[in-house]
């Protein structure tokens, strides 16, 4: 039996957590050794190795495969397990020195393959990674730990749906694999598939019943299911199992803060604010950990304790130094740049950049799709506007003098300042803008909106007064408003509706119904898609899909074109005449239904109350639900959706009511002029003083 030891799965963002897949058994029956003396057999130094790593004693495994490797001993699993260790230690580059050497002396080691997969991983190269480990499998088609190792790799990649086939085969092959089914549920969860998730797990547990993390995988997944009460009951036997768990104790802190929001039993807070605490104390690094204790003792009313356990958040994450040290010596490019990461956003700063294009430069990231490139550079006037990608300015040492970017947690890799033979992720706005600018994209879904990473910007342009005052409260940085840019030509020029009506195939003798909706858990597609068609013998029906939605959702996303629409606009130009063309606009969550409070349109809300409970991106009371609560009478449910929509095309909105949310959300004296307002807020720094 080949005795290498297959690395450790890698936690993900989320704070689920893939189980350890067992060591390799070994079968030689030999009596441990404390001695230190080097003085073995090459079989002893072997044996002995192999014992302590299976045990779990790594320093004396370490120190053993040292030994043997020093007498000059060829073997392709101690060069490999060597590895392992190095890569455990963080000498990523160093280790991929042995795994080669394992390699040379077993070109047939799967194992050895595997491993290097992994070690590449670390490094930052996915596609050899990837390349690695599938040649592990050419060599051992029925490697279990290979498939499972390729999955993570795959989830990396961004691909997912290939991740889920990779595990399914790691099951397949050995189907008692409690690892792989709690692994399976970690890429269900991610796939938006919750409930397969959830029976993965569980079936994992089944299987070993003993393993801390899967009772914790399960938990966070009941969390999205809005199953709190069995949520809490799993996380606690986590707790039970490995009480030294910092993550366990931070989910169960979600876990209490989710209870309060649906119970408004404050004990559940100040409860998750103690399990929250409990985590910083097991692991002070835990970044998630200070973003949760910041929102909780918000909500506490100790906004002055927030900010510091946000601040906390920012100086722990593992980036800190890395980019403070990135900063302190790269080089200003004395400009203004957009950072565009898709032609929606290119769409939202484009009425400003072409004000005076010679003001300003674009950044994109690096997989930034060449031919959308192009088509920015052709729809812009001033066809040399400078467009960089982060790898320049990372590999020449720069960064704008101000950056402009609607949020800040795009992230990219780069070598750690600690350890080069690493990397570390950092966020893109705070390594490349020496000042940096928040231009907002959308109004809604306020806890998002309001997160910690605000805190990365020295200033925040935003749409009128309610969130100006929002964002001054919660974190004191300067703010000003502008109005709403992307929808200045709305105004002027304006659109013809006739052009319109042809371009989206409606009948002009019909009222046009546009359903505009966001993605995820809150996109009404899943609920609404037949009701809403249904309408289509009385009246025009366009639906505009999110942006990810194709990507992300891509089974709700197949639905729109099973039913009977008049067109389903699903490419990423801008929006706005869709605002146009309308005689009621329909919203589930985001921003869009702001955009229809600020044009004066008519429109109607889709009840969603069950999906909106929890939901990580809302909070307590999000600006939508606060929106909505002023117009009970046009929300619809899939079975009243007929006579809602009649009620709304016969009865608009209340003027004066519309007026004054208009007016709460949106500084109107721009209405028509925005981007101009924006260019002279982007172009001086008065504001920021």
């Amino acid at each position: 039996m080949d005795n290498q030891q297959p690395i450790k799965n890698h936690q993900n963002e989320f704070r689920t957590f893939p189980v350890q897949f067992a060591l390799a058994e070994i079968k030689e029956n030999i009596s441990i050794s404390t001695e230190t003396s080097p003085k073995h057999s090459k079989e002893q130094l072997l044996n002995l190795g192999l014992k302590f790593h299976k045990l779990g004693n790594i320093l004396e495994a370490k120190k053993y495969y040292k030994y043997f490797i020093n007498e000059g001993f060829l073997d392709s699993r101690v060069f490999s397990n060597y590895a392992i260790i190095l890569n455990e230690l963080g000498k990523s580059k160093e280790a991929e020195n042995y795994i080669l050497k394992a390699i040379e002396i077993n070109p047939n080691s799967a194992i050895a393959y595997s491993n290097r997969g992994n070690i590449l991983s670390d490094l930052g190269n996915l596609n050899e990674a990837e390349l690695s480990i599938r040649k592990a499998i050419e060599i051992k088609p029925n490697f279990a730990q290979a498939h499972s190792n390729l999955s993570r790799i795959l989830i990396e990649l961004g691909r997912s749906k290939e991740a889920e086939l990779s595990i399914r085969k790691a099951i397949e092959i050995k189907p008692d694999l409690s690892e792989a089914h709690s692994n399976l549920g970690i890429i269900l969860k991610d796939l938006g598939n919750l409930k397969e998730a959830e029976l993965s797990i569980r079936k994992s547990i089944e299987l070993n019943p003993s393993v801390a993390n899967a009772h914790l995988n399960l938990g966070a997944i009941l969390i999205e299911l809005g199953k709190l009460k069995e949520a809490e009951f799993a996380t606690r036997l986590a707790i039970k199992q490995s009480p030294n768990s910092a993550d366990a104790y931070l989910n169960l802190g979600e876990i209490l803060s989710s209870q309060y929001s649906n119970t408004k039993d404050l004990s559940k807070l100040k409860e998750a604010e103690i399990m929250t605490k409990k985590a910083i104390n097991l692991e002070p690094s835990l970044t998630k950990a200070y973003i949760n204790l910041g929102e909780i003792s918000y909500a506490l009313g100790k906004p002055e304790e927030a900010s510091i356990h946000e601040w906390n958040a920012i100086r722990f994450d593992p980036s800190f130094t890395t980019l403070k040290i990135y900063r302190e010596n790269a080089k200003v490019i004395n400009k203004t740049s957009f950072f565009i990461f898709s032609y929606t956003i290119f769409n939202h700063y484009r009425p400003i950049i072409e004000i005076n294009s010679d003001s300003f430069e674009i950044l994109v990231p690096d997989n930034f799709d060449k031919e959308m490139i192009l088509k920015i550079k052709n729809d812009l006037a001033n066809k040399n506007v400078r467009i960089r990608s982060c790898k320049e300015l990372i590999k020449n040492n720069l960064f704008y003098k101000r950056l402009i970017s609607n949020h800040a947690y795009h992230k990219i890799k780069i070598k750690d300042i600690h350890n080069q033979e690493t990397y570390i992720t950092v966020p893109i706005v705070k390594l490349l803008g020496k000042e940096n600018i928040r231009l907002m994209y959308a109004a809604g879904k306020m806890k998002w909106n309001l997160s910690y990473w605000n805190k990365y910007y020295d200033g925040i342009l935003c749409y009128g007064p309610y969130h100006e005052n929002k964002f001054k409260i919660r974190h004191r940085i300067h703010t000003a408003q502008m109005g709403y840019p992307r929808f200045d030509k709305y105004f002027k020029p304006g659109f013809k509706k006739n052009s319109l009506l042809k371009k989206f195939n409606c009948d002009p003798k019909k009222k046009t119904i546009v359903w505009l909706t966001t993605w995820k858990k809150l996109s009404s597609v899943g609920n609404y898609y037949k009701a809403i068609s249904a309408l289509r013998s009385d009246h025009n029906i366009v639906v505009r899909p999110h942006p990810s939605m194709k990507k992300d959702d891509p089974e709700n996303y197949k639905k729109l074109y099973s039913t009977d629409f008049n067109y389903v606009d699903d490419n990423s130009d801008d929006n706005v005449q869709l605002f146009a063309l309308s005689d009621l606009m329909v919203f589930d969550y985001g921003g869009s239904m702001f955009g229809a409070l600020y044009l004066n349109k008519n429109f109607l809300f889709l009840d969603m109350n069950l999906e909106s409970k929890n939901n990580r991106y809302l909070g307590d009371l999000s600006s939508e639900d606060y929106l909505k609560s002023f117009f009970p009478d046009r929300i619809a449910t899939p079975e009243n959706l007929k006579s809602i929509c009649n009620y709304c095309l016969n009865n608009p909105p209340h003027d004066s009511i519309v007026k004054g949310l208009r007016e709460e959300f949106f500084n109107t004296n721009y209405q028509g002029t925005s981007a101009n307002r924006a260019y002279e807020l982007l172009t001086s720094s008065q504001w920021l003083k």
